[in-house]
């Protein structure tokens, strides 16, 4: 089984020690594939290769090149994980099962709304999540604003307040630059908060320091890492 990872800037992935041992009795191989561009990623789907891992910044953007959608990964708009079937590439969306595996032992009733920091695929299948819990999301973009949007200025103490939930999805505070975080009122987070970073390398983020030093419930990427790598194994073994 030949496996690998698309996405650009992807040298801190975890993602081939993760399934390196499952391999292992296949003779197969998961690569990290380097994409600067959509094009590299096309090139990449012609290759001989049984499945792939997709990650930023390619989430949405490869599924003009696929075949095949599953519903689900459809209705989100975003695929993170590629099978390559009978009718070519079909795209998934395992994200779910890992954000599902993360949040569900620790959402509580009083959870009822949630900032999501970023607009990318991840955060589109976080909101698929919550929307799935009757937990109403809002996205936080560095410039757009509209009504289920808010920009980073827009994040004061009052907003904070009202969203007992923060899950960050953006690439901010993974390696190399660790020390950068979310810039938001972090004076504002209490003990009533929920903080989720999917970030997982480094697994306590700077973004997730801050918060706990505000007494902040903290949930790392691990989770989702190894709760979406496990749905994605499980695709390729079925191959459909």
């Amino acid at each position: 089984m030949k496996l690998g990872l698309l996405g650009k800037d992807i040298g801190h992935s975890m993602s081939p020690s993760l399934f390196s041992k499952r391999l292992e009795p296949l003779k197969g191989s998961y690569s990290l594939c380097s994409c600067n561009s959509l094009e590299d990623v096309s090139i990449f789907l012609m290759k001989d290769y049984d499945g792939f891992n997709v990650t930023m910044p390619y989430k949405s953007s490869i599924m003009d090149l696929l075949d095949v959608l599953d519903p689900e990964a459809e209705e989100i708009g975003a695929v993170n994980t590629l099978v390559h079937c009978p009718k070519g590439w079909k795209g998934y969306n395992t994200d779910i099962k890992g954000i599902e595996e993360t949040l569900s032992p620790h959402v509580t009733t009083w959870h009822t709304k949630a900032l999501i920091l970023g607009t990318g695929g991840a955060a589109r299948a976080a909101a698929h999540v919550l929307r799935s819990w009757e937990i109403w999301p809002t996205f936080v973009s560095r410039s757009q604003s509209n009504e289920d949007t808010l920009r980073y200025a827009d994040l004061d103490h009052r907003v904070i307040q009202e969203f007992l939930l923060i899950i960050n999805a953006s690439p901010v505070g993974q390696r190399p630059d660790v020390e950068q975080r979310p810039l938001i009122p972090y004076e504002s987070i209490g003990q009533e908060h929920l903080v989720f970073d999917m970030v997982y390398n480094p697994v306590k983020t700077s973004f997730l320091r801050a918060v706990e030093q505000q007494g902040a419930k903290t949930l790392d990427g691990m989770t989702m890492l190894q709760g979406q790598a496990k749905a994605s194994w499980k695709l390729w073994q079925q191959g459909k």
